[in-house]
Formats: C-alpha cells, structure tokens, sequence
C-alpha cells in the first residue's frame, strides 16, 4: 500500500480514532489549562512550552545551532521570551538555502512527510512534516 492510499485512508477514519491515540498526553493537559482561562497557569504552560521548543531547536536543529549564540544552560535558567530575541528571524531563502539543517536530527527521515507551498509570492518553500 502506498503513502498516498494510506494517508487517504487515515484522513477518511481519523474521526473515529479515539483522540487519546492520536495526541500525546500533554496536549490534554495544556487543553484543560487553556479552557480553563487562569491567566497565571495559561502563562506557565506557555513559558514551559517556548522554553521547551528553544531548548529542542538548540539542542537538536543544526540551524539554530549554528546561528544563536546562547547555550542550553542559558534558556534552561532564564526567560524564554528574552532568550526568544536572540535566535534569527527566518526567512523564505533561509528555509529554501538551508533547508537540511532546520530538519531536528532526532527524527528519522523515514518518519517525516513532505508537504510544499505553491509559491505564489516567488519560490515555493517545501516543509518537512513529523506525524504522530
């Protein structure tokens, strides 16, 4: 069976597939967080999650580790937002020149689908995807 067929197949049953197979046990949390609309711990989640993200794209994403000069022990000890501003604004010819090193060297590449924008403002940029 082809990846095409079977990510047809998937897209028609998904809506029968129990959501607690489909996300990771995280996501409910933050779900329940966010519906719950206490600012202090939306904030929280928040600031865990980019502190998260900032720690990943540093750790494991040869772009970032290349062109942010800040070290891991840097965001583990100190605001994320502020940590935020030292990492680049990406552009579409960074994506398309450097396209290889914003893949997160955790993923096997077996593992990752591609999915392409059409390019109507230029160049089309081609994303790579990590399904659960």
């Amino acid at each position: 069976m082809s990846v095409k067929v079977f990510k047809s197949i998937y897209n028609e049953v998904r809506c029968y597939i129990p959501e607690r197979l489909l996300y990771a046990k995280e996501y409910f949390s933050i779900k329940s967080i966010l519906a719950s609309h206490n600012k202090i711990q939306i904030s929280a989640v928040v600031e865990a999650q980019l502190k998260h993200v900032l720690l990943v794209c540093l750790r494991d994403v040869n772009f970032y580790k290349n062109n942010v000069a800040i070290s891991l022990a840097d965001i583990e000890h100190n605001d994320p937002f502020v940590m935020l501003k030292s990492f680049p604004i990406i552009s579409k010819s960074d994506l398309i020149t450097h396209k290889n090193d914003f893949l997160n060297r955790q993923y096997r590449k077996s593992f990752l689908s591609k999915s392409s924008s059409s390019g109507s403002s230029g160049f089309g940029v081609e994303v790579i995807i990590k399904f659960r």
